[in-house]
């Protein structure tokens, strides 16, 4: 948000050289006997620019659903714990601003955790039934989150009792299990965090645990977890209130035939993702910053940790990831927020060929899946300004063009990348000799498209900024939508 801030107050700072006049309404003052004033007819610059800022806002900051948070320590004082307050927002500001980038990625991502609790209600009903306790779907939601947090510290006072010697113990037994097998970059994840004392588990991680009597089934009701739940309804609301503001300006302007903007354009698009990916979401708890500790009963042996490791969260980007400070008392690592947690048991049929086929990287289908959808949503909308008028006639040729690529791209892209992963399977086992050439091929033309649709999209965000100071005069006509109520 603060870069899109910046942006166009540079652009403001520069509107006496890009136009070179300016307008300053002077309406008539009602007389002293007047009961009801209407609004003005017309709309300044500014009014347009928050109102559709504030849309994207709220459409970008509410709509993070991030799993539970590193276990801060005890704060020494207020300013301490506000400070650490200010800290834990870093994350989800990051969040926000990759929303703005590459808002069809949360699409998918919504998606993908919408099928992993579904999948977690399946692979844990009969572990629930024995045990005598349920498991809906908030349950798997929250495990896949890192709520559920199983606990060694008891198993491991038996054997030691000094803390970091305690830690050590924990180090030897996954580092003696990293010489034994061949992982994969997002196992090797996995067992970075599984050197503390505390392992946060996903539901197809606890069915393994509580299958082989690691630790007995979390006997908790679902409306104890729906406490939990910390999502802002007044945000939503006022998102809901801005979406539906817009949608209803828009279609009175083009009623009248009256032109808009590209930034309500924009602004369009941001909020048609947004409400695919609050439909997704609607099950989801936000906001849950507590876990829920179960003690374990042994020690995992090598071939229960390898279960459990292997149906940890796949994840795209594994490059080395900085720590967090955590809390002494609960030695726990939390669970990436970029993890897929779907695709680790699959059924026989069309879903295990399609596994094979994408080289058993199956958590890929939910992102493709949101890139197509989210990505021809979002940039199909901004076709909507094809015929707009832009300071020049090249800058509405490449804003077709974009238009046309930030829908096309994830398209196209879907279908390399399955070669890609045909090429690059999750199981070292199953990998091929494939040729040199077909891989630099195959890599290379990812990187460029991904690099096309990068430019593509930041043209657009500079774009809609810049057409703000070259709007025609019918552009500043107001509606009767004006007295809608809304927020600006």
């Amino acid at each position: 948000m603060s870069s899109l801030l910046s942006c166009s107050l540079v652009l403001f700072l520069l509107a006496p050289h890009a136009q070179a006049s300016s307008f300053k309404p002077n309406c008539t003052i009602p007389p002293p006997d007047t009961s009801y004033v209407s609004g003005p007819n017309v709309r300044g610059t500014t009014s347009i620019l928050w109102n559709c800022l504030s849309i994207i806002f709220l459409c970008t900051w509410n709509i993070q659903h991030l799993n539970v948070p590193a276990q801060r320590p005890k704060a020494k004082g207020v300013f301490q714990g506000i400070w650490w307050a200010i800290l834990d927002s870093r994350k989800k500001i990051k969040w926000m601003i990759f929303t703005m980038l590459v808002p069809e990625y949360l699409v998918g991502k919504a998606f993908g955790e919408k099928l992993a609790a579904k999948s977690g209600v399946q692979v844990m009903e009969d572990n629930a039934r024995k045990a005598g306790v349920g498991w809906d779907e908030i349950h798997a939601y929250m495990a896949n989150m890192g709520y559920f947090v199983v606990n060694f510290s008891d198993v491991l006072e038996h054997n030691q009792a000094d803390k970091s010697l305690r830690i050590a113990a924990f180090e030897n037994i996954i580092s003696q299990f990293e010489g034994k097998f061949v992982q994969s970059n997002s196992i090797n994840i996995t067992l970075q965090r599984f050197r503390h004392r505390c392992w946060a588990l996903n539901s197809n991680q606890l069915r393994f645990a509580s299958s082989e009597y690691l630790i007995d089934m979390p006997n908790i009701s679902s409306q104890e977890l729906q406490k939990l739940d910390r999502g802002d309804k007044l945000a939503k609301v006022l998102a809901l209130i801005q979406i539906t503001y817009l949608i209803v300006q828009l279609i009175a302007r083009r009623v009248l035939g009256l032109p808009s903007t590209q930034l309500e354009i924009a602004a369009l698009a941001f909020s048609a993702s947004s409400l695919v990916t609050y439909v997704l979401y609607w099950s989801r708890p936000q906001g849950v910053d507590s876990v829920h500790v179960i003690k374990a009963k042994k020690l995992p042996d090598d071939s229960l940790l390898w279960h459990i490791s292997d149906r940890g969260p796949a994840y795209l980007w594994t490059n080395p990831r900085t720590g967090s400070r955590l809390d002494e008392e609960l030695d726990l690592v939390p669970l990436p927020n970029d993890g897929a947690n779907f695709g680790r048991f699959i059924s026989h049929g069309v879903a295990e060929r399609l596994f094979k086929m994408l080289g058993r990287n199956l958590e890929i289908v939910p992102l493709a899946v949101g890139a197509v959808v989210g990505g021809t949503l979002f940039g199909g909308l901004h076709c909507l300004a094809w015929n707009f008028q832009f300071p020049t006639l090249d800058e509405r040729l490449a804003w077709r063009v974009c238009s046309i690529l930030t829908s096309s791209l994830p398209i196209v892209s879907l279908m390399l990348m399955v070669f890609w992963l045909r090429m690059n399977p999750r199981d070292a086992l199953l990998r091929r000799n494939e040729s040199p050439v077909s891989r630099f091929i195959v890599g290379s033309s990812l990187i460029i498209l991904l690099l096309t649709y990068i430019l593509a999209r930041l043209f657009l965000m500079v774009e809609i900024f810049r057409s703000l100071f070259y709007l025609p005069p019918e552009a500043f006509i107001d509606t009767w939508s004006g007295n809608f109520p809304h927020f600006g």
